[in-house]
């Protein structure tokens, strides 16, 4: 068997990373009898019938022309009388996993290849194609391609494939931060199928098309590619710049779009967000220079409503349309961030009271007697939540784009801000905790319950609890180093 990491990378591969080159490309006037000649002398099992601008038109397989004995009987006909039409197509950009399953479901051997333009650019071979697929994680595929509609429920099919998925690679020890990964990896190809198609109906329904360029951004978990198993809504838009005369009628249109897409996803299973994180909300639907002021106003006023706004929105990532948009709003806001030490220290001190839930002797500090969560620890605030903000202020003092906690650390290693030892228990800590949460909202979904992050100790075996506390440990000890270096405040 293939090693396990080829399971997950696997997600993130394209159409154009397992295709092959195209095969005979036959004009719809060619003759049957031509074209059996001219797989014959290309040694190839199939031929894709193309139009005069090489959109595909149908496909022709040996198996056609045996099964029909068309070429036989009128070999001087034109080919489009034994083609299979209309022909299943994916796009070179596409997921690898949403081809391979789509393939799967409708029992699909070969599938043309189109390039960004519609043009045929290659060939997916299922033969070919499925040795991507290792072991056990084969038969899940199915359920993640989807029922070929861009719909808010085939979405749904795609959400409710991934715990299945997941479960099998924590069965199998897959590394934690690669699960999330993949995970955001699924959630995001929804996100983009989804907001094209509100644009598509939104044109269909007699608005016309974007009135503007731009880009939609994801933000909390799905900003920093660190998605659990059931991520509510966090995102916004960043829209190119235009006239203030022109303001109520292209802001109309992405209301709308806003709408649409928030209904959309819930449908397809993402809560809406209670703190209404979300592009229907004006706050979080902007150009890119009243984007640019808001930073700054955020930088300058250092309340703690703008602290919180700011940590909502650091770690967005431009996931769809424009992603040019947003690069440019990333790159102002490390520029601003870097040269206002003032920003950072606000952003330290605001956290000072979110402690990591170690008590005296290494005990867990759990939720008080009374809560409905009594004697479970929150994992999200005292330990996920504690080593986000430590990283993000440390990857904004020091000018790092990427936004992935993980990703930040290895980053921070490169310039030597954080040392080897120090990178290597930080990033065992965020894999053990992310490893806890997967696991414990599988149970909760096994169990019909919503998942949270509040874990009993009771549920961990020992080595669990030994993991745990080391985890917790090194995040306070990274809060404590972050502190001193943003503050001058020594522990």
């Amino acid at each position: 068997m293939a090693p396990l990491q080829t399971d997950v990378a696997l997600f993130g591969e394209r159409v154009d990373d397992a295709m092959e080159g195209p095969p005979p490309l036959v004009a719809e006037t060619v003759s049957c009898r031509d074209l059996v000649a001219t797989l014959a002398q290309a040694d190839a099992s199939c031929a894709i019938i193309i139009d005069h601008r090489r959109t595909p038109r149908g496909i022709v397989t040996e198996q056609d022309i045996v099964r029909r004995a068309a070429y036989a009987v009128v070999g001087g006909e034109p080919c489009v009388r034994i083609m299979t039409s209309p022909v299943h197509t994916v796009t070179c950009g596409d997921p690898l996993y949403r081809a391979v399953g789509r393939m799967l479901e409708l029992g699909l051997r070969r599938t043309p290849v189109l390039d960004v333009e519609g043009r045929v650019c290659g060939l997916l071979d299922l033969s070919r194609a499925l040795p991507r697929v290792c072991g056990r994680v084969l038969h899940h595929f199915r359920g993640l391609g989807g029922s070929g509609d861009d719909d808010p429920q085939a979405a749904r099919a795609i959400r409710e494939a991934q715990a299945p998925l997941i479960e099998e690679l924590l069965a199998r020890q897959a590394d934690a931060h690669e699960i999330q990964a993949l995970l955001t990896r699924l959630n995001d190809d929804i996100y983009i199928r989804l907001a094209d198609r509100r644009i598509a109906l939104l044109e269909s329904q007699g608005h016309g098309r974007a009135p503007a360029d731009f880009c939609l951004l994801l933000m909390g978990s799905g900003g920093r590619a660190e998605n659990y198993l059931a991520p509510d809504q966090d995102h916004g838009l960043v829209l190119a710049d235009y006239p203030d005369a022109d303001h109520d009628w292209i802001d109309g249109w992405f209301q709308r779009f806003s709408e649409g897409l928030i209904e959309d996803l819930e449908l397809a299973g993402f809560p809406r967000d209670v703190g209404h994180v979300m592009c229907i909300n004006p706050l979080w639907r902007k150009t890119l220079s009243q984007w640019r002021t808001q930073i700054r106003i955020w930088a300058r006023t250092l309340a703690t409503v703008s602290i919180r706004l700011g940590d909502v929105f650091y770690d967005f990532r431009p996931v769809s349309g424009n992603l040019q948009l947003g690069l440019e709003l990333r790159a102002s806001l490390q520029e601003l961030a870097a040269a206002t030490p003032s920003l950072l220290r606000a952003m330290v001190d605001e956290h000072r009271d979110h402690g990591v839930g170690l008590g005296l002797f290494g005990r867990f500090v759990t939720m008080e007697r009374g809560s409905a969560h009594h004697g479970h620890i929150n994992l999200k605030h005292t330990a996920i939540l504690p080593l986000i903000t430590a990283v993000r202020v440390l990857a904004l003092k020091h000018r790092v784009a990427v936004t992935g906690t993980l990703a930040r650390l290895e980053a921070l290693r490169d310039l030597e801000v954080i040392d080897l030892a120090r990178f290597d228990s930080l990033k065992r800590a965020h894999g053990t905790l992310s490893s806890l949460v997967l696991r414990h909202q599988l149970a909760q979904l096994h169990a019909g319950e919503t998942p949270d992050y509040y874990v009993h100790p009771g549920e961990l075996d020992r080595s669990q609890v030994r993991s745990l506390r080391r985890a917790m440990r090194s995040v306070r000890r990274l809060r404590d180093q972050v502190r001193t270096d943003i503050t001058g405040q020594v522990f």
